[in-house]
């Protein structure tokens, strides 16, 4: 225990904010500092986006994007909204620990996002930023123009993102307003309660499986948004787009002009692709909220699969300025599998295969599923692995919002959704198929699992719309939400692939196959 506590309190202590431009480090000129505070106050007025600068003079050898994360959460950067306003959690923090000087090779510099803001700051546009901001410090000899470039910059992606003009002629107070701080626990502390739960054995029993691609296809389904350059949300690394749909259907009635706008630039993508990649290519396939629902305007995310033949870099050249292009149109870029890669992975992934299975539309090529297979073995050995990670994760972001009514609202409505793809995992591992409808498909997830389905009443309600009574500090609806997950994972880590067999057939009298995608 004593090095437990010792580690934690080795932890980066924050300081408080002094408001929107914070420069702890003292290597921000009072002109940059007024042009910053000019640019950030017309986002936060026309977009309630907030943009917060920081420089610190040390980090204590943590990870740059890691301390831009932090600071997000623990100072409540980006504005909190209801669920479905484009701007909750719209934050970001721009970061700069400086080195002697400019282009000495010492500075770290990150851009970390809020969720609400990962949509039209993605990695590579963060990348495009960080790197304007060295070399217009290098270029001026000065840390302060290359962070008001980087300002800049920010600034009008939150402008094209929220279709608004920067005009620069806004008025700023004489001292600058601070943004509203999130009470919660320090760094510490809640590192503290990382590594007793881990040394507690709260990971149980894992398979090891290979990284790379996996991870990356891990974080952009089960995450719903992008970590590396751009940094985890601010805001929080939940998010999954809910609802669900048949594969191959179109975009669901009533969606968005906006949304319908973004859908034709898919098919245009793709024909971009045919025509780079000749008979190179295998499929295209558009996969996740697009296809499944819960495809709001400002939050529409159009994720895309791209099977090849050949998958070198040479191969691949022809489609560069396609994606490249794509990408700046604030999309993620496509995910990109050799054919036999992708039929190679179904067992180090299945939960995905299967979500892209079941909602997904061929826009170009052959069915990438067709003859594929995954089986409840594999389905089971990730599943624990998944329900396991996301459970320490969320008693972590738990232990952190309990004292907070409204931090407990936004854990329980960004969580539940990732929690949707695991539970759609558990009732397929009971031969069963998943219900479109959230509250349908937890009723049958707490079935399979013996939860007490009305723990999760409350987030269902909330995210379908409908009203519900605000949560109190320590509410007792997140405590048994979270008390019902970790059975969840009880269940699980005790499940073995025999016994999902026989409960399938006693449940729905079908033929006891371990294969999930019901291929032979």
């Amino acid at each position: 225990m004593t090095i437990l506590i010792l580690l934690a309190t080795m932890q980066l202590q924050l300081p408080d904010p002094v408001g929107f431009v914070n420069d702890f480090a003292g290597v921000l000129t009072t002109a940059d500092q007024r042009g910053m505070l000019a640019l950030i106050e017309e986002v936060r007025q026309k977009s309630g986006g907030e943009l917060v600068v920081v420089t610190l003079p040390d980090l204590q050898g943590r990870a740059a994007i890691a301390v831009a994360r932090d600071i997000g959460r623990q100072w409540g950067i980006g504005a909190v909204g209801q669920a479905g306003d484009r701007a909750r959690n719209a934050g970001v923090v721009l970061l700069l620990k400086p080195g002697a000087r400019p282009g000495d090779g010492r500075s770290d510099i990150a851009i970390g996002t809020g969720l609400g803001a990962e949509g039209f700051i993605t990695d590579a546009q963060a990348g495009r930023i960080r790197d304007a901001i060295g070399a217009a410090a290098v270029q001026s000899g000065s840390f302060s123009r290359g962070v008001a470039t980087g300002v800049q910059l920010l600034a009008e992606s939150y402008a094209r993102e929220f279709d608004f003009e920067l005009t620069g002629r806004v008025a700023v107070a004489p001292s600058q307003p601070r943004p509203s701080r999130r009470r919660g626990f320090p760094v510490g502390l809640v590192m503290l309660l990382f590594l007793i739960i881990l040394a507690s054995g709260g990971l149980g029993r894992r398979r090891r499986w290979g990284g790379g691609m996996a991870q990356y296809i891990l974080l952009s389904m089960l995450l719903g948004g992008r970590c590396g350059g751009g940094g985890c949300g601010g805001g929080g690394v939940w998010g999954l787009r809910g609802g669900a749909a048949a594969s191959g259907a179109a975009a669901p009635q009533g969606v968005s002009s906006m949304a319908k706008d973004k859908l034709q630039r898919a098919h245009e993508l793709a024909d971009k692709l045919v025509d780079a990649l000749g008979d190179n290519l295998v499929s295209i396939i558009l996969f996740g909220s697009a296809v499944r629902g819960g495809y709001g305007a400002g939050h529409a995310e159009l994720n895309l699969l791209l099977i090849v033949k050949d998958a070198s870099t040479a191969a691949l050249r022809p489609i560069e300025s396609a994606i490249s292009d794509w990408v700046k149109r604030r999309e993620p870029a496509p995910l990109i599998f050799p054919e036999q890669g992708w039929r190679a992975s179904t067992d180090v992934f299945p939960i995905e295969v299967e979500d892209m299975r079941e909602a997904h539309e061929l826009l170009r090529g052959s069915d990438p599923f067709d003859g594929l297979t995954t089986t409840k073995e594999d389905l089971r050995h990730e599943l624990e692995r998944e329900v396991r990670g996301k459970l320490l994760q969320l008693r972590t972001e738990y232990a952190v919002a309990a004292p907070d009514g409204k931090a407990l609202t936004r854990l329980l409505i960004d969580s539940i959704r990732t929690f949707f793809v695991l539970m759609r995992a558990v009732v397929r591992l009971v031969a069963r198929t998943p219900e479109r409808d959230p509250g349908m498909l937890v009723k049958q997830a707490c079935e399979a699992a013996s939860l007490d389905a009305t723990a999760f009443d409350w987030v269902v309600e909330k995210i379908s719309g409908h009203t519900v009574r605000a949560l109190r500090p320590y509410d007792a609806v997140a405590a048994t939400y979270v008390d019902e997950l970790q059975k969840l994972a009880q269940f699980v880590d005790q499940l073995s692939v025999s016994t999902t067999i026989t409960s399938a057939v006693k449940a729905d009298n079908v033929d006891p196959d371990p294969d999930v995608s019901g291929n032979s």
